[in-house]
């Protein structure tokens, strides 16, 4: 009786540990998802303080080409900075500054044309790559 009463305990004891390690294991993956997700949060928010601001044509375009200035408000660098000027289905694209833009810089560009839209495409400090059109819309790539 002792004997059975023993095995019963051990076999508790087993069950309690693997429901245990069971819950731990689980808690674990959504605390990780958890942090997975506020790392994104972060990044998004950051990335959403960089910008194209589209300036338009100058009063005297006779040759026809745009201006706009690129911001970067984020906290971080961003790096690999490209602008197109999207001419429905055509894309002209241009590389921005010639290295790291860092925070709080503004740089100038101009293109020829009458861009039906701007899109910004940038990395962040964490090698997030990023698309942002003039109209505020927002992308992960």
């Amino acid at each position: 009786m002792v004997e059975w009463a023993g095995i019963v305990l051990g076999l508790a004891s087993l069950a309690v540990s693997v429901v245990v390690a069971v819950r731990q294991h689980r808690l674990a993956a959504a605390q990780h998802r958890l942090a997975t997700s506020q790392q994104a949060l972060a990044a998004r928010e950051q990335a959403s303080l960089v910008w194209v601001q589209h300036e338009g044509w100058p009063e005297d375009n006779e040759g026809g080409f745009w201006t706009a200035t690129v911001v970067n408000g984020s906290q971080g660098p961003i790096f690999e900075v490209d602008v197109s000027a999207m001419f429905g289905n055509v894309e002209e694209s241009q590389s921005v500054g010639s290295g790291p833009l860092p925070p709080g810089a503004r740089e100038r560009i101009e293109g020829d044309g009458y861009p039906d839209w701007l899109e910004l495409s940038f990395t962040d400090a964490q090698g997030n790559r990023w698309v942002r059109r003039d109209d505020g819309w927002l992308r992960n790539d």
